[in-house]
């Protein structure tokens, strides 16, 4: 999938269900998801723990408080999630 690559922090719900988290300046959130998102990974190890996602093109809206990043900044962190 081409598209673009985010970092997102995650929330924990009462259920104990790990998602991506929006931060809309209030805090940590669970966020909407758009359609035609892949999860790449998800970062328990890092301090704190971090999701990466790619979006489809066509329904890039991200999350308020995701980092865009580039695919060469996905894999120098992440080595090999990309492919390649």
């Amino acid at each position: 999938m081409a598209g673009s690559f985010y970092y997102a922090d995650s929330f924990t719900n009462e259920e104990g269900l790990i998602s991506p988290a929006k931060d809309e300046g209030n805090g940590l959130e669970e966020a909407d998801i758009p359609p035609r998102y892949k999860t790449l990974i998800y970062d328990r190890e890092r301090t704190p723990p971090r999701f990466v996602i790619a979006l489809h093109p066509d329904y890039d809206h991200p999350a308020p408080g995701w980092e865009k990043v580039t695919g060469k900044q996905v894999q120098a962190d992440y080595p090999g999630v990309l492919g390649g």
